[in-house]
């Protein structure tokens, strides 16, 4: 009895070893073949509908960016390594293809295992700017219509967490991108305890709202999301020379006026909420000039926890300000 047991011991122990040095299994090539082919390009045309770009984008993911940390806070699902968006979806390609002629040929200097995202064509179509996301940032590329290649246009790292990651200017001659501030410094270490109990108060009145998932848990999970999401403006010129535009903070969107001159800038303030998303934390729109002076505070919106209940149901305020396409700089 006791050989039996010995013998099947060793024969577990021996599968136990040759299941742990398997490792991942494939399937046979004719399931991998499907599970593995790209998927359809996506397509955008330039102005005269001449040429179009096509946005090659792989099958699935690898299990290395599946494995990758994943933050949720704030109703986001962040990589802290890189402030941008985890999980996400990334064309690997850019190809020009004559819409009547049928020629084609690929940009030419894409970055090893491409991982593009926030593609943008400049207003007079001579550049395509876009992102390369890596495994530690986000990097700032741009390509040239008529040299057919691309390359790294500065060496800022970029924030993708909130929106409005690269804007053009509207002649032409450079973009606007969130980039990661400069006094950043490390990324934040949790307390050894909590700073202080969390109470959630109930003030006597009926308050029904949505739930929502991944939202903010405690103050350091506040801390983390204003580390990753906070960002910079800074002007690239297409010959990739800087310029810090002195305007910072938990940035979600800005426009440039159509004379230039100015920005309408949405910056997220506190207090942050544990009930609702980012998109309905309290924040400010404000109008700087193009050289990142203060003109004005336009609105200061407060905390959106308490909206009516109904389908179409919003708040009270003045919202979706934006500039008028037919004056200057005038918002409507």
């Amino acid at each position: 009895m006791r050989n039996i047991k010995l013998s099947l011991l060793l024969v577990l122990l021996g599968a136990y070893t040759a299941m742990a040095q398997m490792g991942y299994q494939k399937p046979p090539a004719e399931i991998a073949k499907l599970v593995e082919a790209p998927n359809t390009p996506l397509v955008s045309f330039t102005e005269d509908a001449k040429w179009m770009l096509l946005m090659e984008r792989p099958g699935y993911g690898s299990i290395e960016d599946l494995a990758r940390e994943e933050l949720r806070i704030a109703g986001l699902r962040l990589n802290p390594e890189t402030s941008g968006p985890s999980r996400a979806s990334y064309n690997n390609g850019l190809t020009m293809r004559n819409a009547t002629s049928g020629e084609e040929y690929a940009i030419s200097g894409l970055p090893a295992n491409a991982k593009i995202s926030n593609v943008s064509w400049s207003p007079d179509e001579k550049y395509i700017a876009f992102t390369h996301t890596t495994d530690s940032e986000i990097q700032l590329w741009i390509a040239d219509v008529a040299a057919r290649s691309a390359k790294r246009l500065s060496n800022l790292a970029l924030v993708d967490i909130l929106g409005s990651t690269i804007s053009w200017m509207n002649d032409g001659s450079g973009m606007i991108v969130m980039a990661v501030p400069s006094n950043r410094g490390a990324f934040p270490k949790p307390p050894r305890t909590p700073a202080s109990p969390i109470i959630q108060e109930n003030m006597g009145e009926a308050a029904p709202n949505r739930t929502y998932q991944d939202l903010l848990q405690n103050s350091y999970d506040e801390t983390v999301f204003e580390y990753l999401a906070s960002s910079e403006l800074v002007k690239v010129g297409v010959d990739g020379k800087e310029q810090k535009l002195n305007i910072s903070g938990l940035i979600k969107s800005y426009t440039l006026s159509p004379d230039s001159k100015y920005l309408k800038v949405e910056t997220i303030r506190k207090p942050f909420s544990y009930l609702v998303p980012a998109s309905r934390f309290p924040y400010d729109v404000d109008i700087y000039t193009i050289g990142g002076q203060m003109v004005k505070t336009v609105a200061s919106l407060p905390l959106d926890e308490n909206r009516p209940t109904g389908y179409d149901a919003t708040t009270p305020e003045p919202r979706s300000f934006s500039w008028r396409a037919d004056a200057d700089a005038t918002l409507y």
